[in-house]
């Protein structure tokens, strides 16, 4: 019974061994990040995103990935000021001369938000869309008023400057983008890169798994025909 466990151990091995190499490759990869250690953010300062009679006022940060990546999720410091609605809508937009373009490429709709300046963690927008980030592209993180919400979306404390753009919709609606000065506000990005193409095991790897499994099959046949 011992030789037999062992022979089916050595085989779990190599096969896990195989597959972590797999797993490995896919692992979350920090795209764009203007936190300080453990989410730390400027928490007295940022950008007031509001509703207000026949108007709006949302911002928008860029970020232009390295490499090509789908998306894993948003981290956000945005919260409520305390007056009208607790609600926001964060977006992830294509770029448009230098500004938000109007392709949507995912969106979230956020409620119950933390009050400003509570020091609270950022929050986490997990994505769901498999949205392809390409290479050397530019895309802008949105957030926006929802209906009726008045929230704060807080400085970076890492003194990131730029890619920053304030925006306006006017009483016929449609908004118009200008190009902010100030700090960055504060949010992160993270995605996986694509899968690799398929590859050939290693013949090391080849060796074990197949050490493994012919060690299993003589022991089960020993066992049957004594």
């Amino acid at each position: 019974m011992r030789r037999i466990t062992l022979a089916v151990l050595s085989s779990m091995a190599a096969i896990v061994a195989l597959g972590a190499a797999s797993v490995s490759a896919r692992a979350a990869t920090v795209i764009y990040n203007n936190f300080g250690s453990g989410q730390v953010y400027n928490n007295d300062l940022g950008y007031q995103i509001k509703a207000c009679f026949k108007c709006a006022t949302e911002y928008a940060a860029s970020f232009t990935p390295s490499s090509n990546y789908t998306l894993s999720q948003i981290d956000i410091a945005l919260f409520w000021i305390g007056h009208a609605n607790n609600e926001a809508k964060v977006e992830l937009v294509d770029s448009s001369g230098g500004h938000p373009g109007t392709t949507v490429l995912e969106s979230w709709n956020l409620s119950g938000m933390a009050y400003f300046g509570s020091g609270s963690p950022p929050d986490s927008l997990l994505s769901t869309g498999g949205v392809t980030l390409s290479s050397g592209t530019q895309y802008w993180v949105v957030a926006n008023p929802a209906s009726s919400g008045w929230d704060l979306w807080n400085d970076n404390n890492q003194g990131h400057f730029g890619g920053l753009a304030e925006g306006f919709e006017g009483i016929n609606g449609g908004y118009s983008w200008f190009s902010g000065s100030g700090y960055t506000p504060a949010f992160d990005v993270l995605g996986t890169s694509p899968p690799p193409p398929p590859s050939t095991p290693e013949p090391s790897s080849l060796v074990l798994l197949g050490s493994g499994i012919l060690g299993l099959a003589g022991v089960i046949k020993r066992k049957l025909f004594a």
